[in-house]
This record gives C-alpha cells, structure tokens and sequence, in this order.
C-alpha cells in the first residue's frame, strides 16, 4: 500500500449504534487527495481485515494529525435479535456477508453471538446428545424424520430442531408439520425427548438462536444463503441445543444446493474449522456426499 494512504488508527469512544463511521481531520492529506467529502464510504484495511465505513469531516485536535479516528462497533447480532434493526438494514447486512466475504474468526464470533442470544437446552445425566443437519438444496430430500426415528429406537438422545424453507420449496420442519406439531417449546422438547428419547421440532418456537430465525426470513425474501451465515446458522442451533455429536450432511450434484466437489470441500472445511474452534472435533468426509462429523468436547 502506498506510504502517503496510510494513517494510523485512533480509538474515538463514540458509539454509532453498529454504523462503521470513520472522522479524518478537515487538513488530512489522504482526505484531500483522494478528494473525500463528509458521508463518502470509504473501504478501511489492515493486515488482518477491512471493512467499509462512513466519513465524518472533523476541525481542530479532535483526532490527531496522521491518524484516523474509528467509532465502536459492536451488538450486531443481539441488537438483531431484539428487533432493533428493520428488514432493510438486515439485507445489508447479510448482503455484506455473503459471496464468501467473512473469515474463519468472523464466522467463528458470528456463530458464538446467536448462541448467546438465546436460551439453551441442557441435558443431565446424558453424555452422549446426538444431532444432524442436512445443507440440502435436494428436491424430496428428507433423510432427517428416518435419521431421528432410527436414533430413537436405538435408545440414544437426539433433540433435533429444524429450520423453515430458505431457498427451497419447504423446509424439514414445513414438511414435518404437515404429520405433526412441529411448534414445541423448551418444556414440551424436554417432556417429548424424556418419554421417545428423541424429538422433530422447528428451531423458530424455541428461541434457540432467535437471531437465525430473523435472519432466515430476511434471507428468504432476498433467496440468499450466504456460506458464512450457513456456517453459523447450523452450528449455533446445536450447540444451543446441546448436542455433543453431530453429522453435517452436503449433498452435491448439479441439483443440489452444493453443485461441486470443491465448493463442497471448502465449505465441509468452514464447518470443520469453525466447528473446532466452537468445541467439536472434526473427523471424517465421504467421497460422494460430503459429510462433516463433529464431536463437541
């Protein structure tokens, strides 16, 4: 990078409400000649990151010659999560996210914030919480009713919650709805799984990661899935459910969600490498149908 479009960064304490807003002083060199104006979006970057944020025009000593002062950003997800931002400002940002845009250490922070949002399932006196998701994309792909059934004549625990459709026609919990409620609270999974060992409940009634399911419905309007929300999204519905064990299924083929073997790769990797840094431990993948296992320490 050019020595004279550097500038040293300067904490400003302010709070901009989640708004990246970046002041440069009114004599700064880089201002002048890249000839920046008061609310030009000016891309910021590091080694590490980058990110795009809104100029402010400061006069005087406010920020020191040579530096570049930059607002406090953070929230995001919890002020998503109580309604704070409308549908608009969503689209933003999970357009911003999407195209491969976030980072391991992003989609690891972005998985562990709709965690803590929200409630969590416990389990006492299980070792062993057993769970699986499926990236679908797969006309009449419903291996998920016969993987929990399966699961629970085998004696073994598997509160499975499924998401809504996104891009799909119906999703899992859409298709399970039409034979039974789908729409259980933390009580009714807890009673459910205590009597049959396993339960197929949507995700949305349980306020397990709520933020996932408000960004789900904005995701659905814009037909997005970005991979980074994916990530997140899945990963942040087991662990808030308490699963130890899961299977993540990616089905690939010219029909599929997933339409070839290296962007099946990368993102069984991104499952992989978030799920570890999230407290699973990654262990295999399928040479026909990529499928990532984690096993949560």
């Amino acid at each position: 990078m050019d020595s004279s479009s550097q500038l040293k960064a300067y904490l400003m304490g302010i709070d901009t409400h989640q708004e990246p807003v970046v002041y440069m002083r009114d004599d700064c060199q880089v201002c002048r000649s890249e000839g920046f104006t008061a609310s030009s979006r000016v891309g910021i970057s590091t080694e590490e990151q980058a990110i795009v944020a809104t100029l402010n025009i400061v006069y005087g000593e406010t920020v020191p010659e040579g530096y570049a002062g930059l607002s406090n950003i953070a929230r995001i997800i919890a002020d998503i999560s109580d309604h704070k931002y409308s549908d608009v400002e969503i689209a933003c940002f999970l357009s911003v996210c999407a195209g491969g845009r976030l980072n391991i250490d992003e989609i690891t922070s972005l998985t562990r914030a709709m965690v803590n949002c929200g409630e969590r399932l416990s389990w006492d006196n299980v070792d062993r919480v057993f769970d699986k998701h499926c990236v679908g994309g797969l006309p009449g792909n419903r291996t998920t009713p016969l993987v929990v059934s399966i699961v629970s004549a085998a004696g073994l625990v598997m509160p499975k919650t499924s998401s809504r459709a996104i891009t799909s026609p119906a999703g899992t919990a859409d298709t399970m709805e039409a034979l039974t409620t789908v729409n259980l609270d933390l009580a009714a999974i807890q009673r459910v799984v205590g009597q049959t060992g396993a339960c197929l409940a949507w995700g949305g009634a349980i306020n397990l990661s709520p933020a996932d399911d408000l960004l789900i419905r904005v995701e659905r309007a814009l037909d997005l899935d970005g991979e980074g929300q994916l990530v997140a999204s899945v990963l942040s519905k087991k662990i808030a459910a308490g699963s130890t064990h899961v299977v993540i299924d990616i089905p690939v083929g010219n029909t599929a969600k997933v339409r070839s073997h290296a962007e099946a790769d990368r993102l069984s990797s991104l499952f992989s490498n978030v799920g570890a840094a999230c407290g699973f431990l990654s262990m295999s993948a399928t040479p026909s149908r990529r499928v990532s296992r984690f096993t949560r320490c």
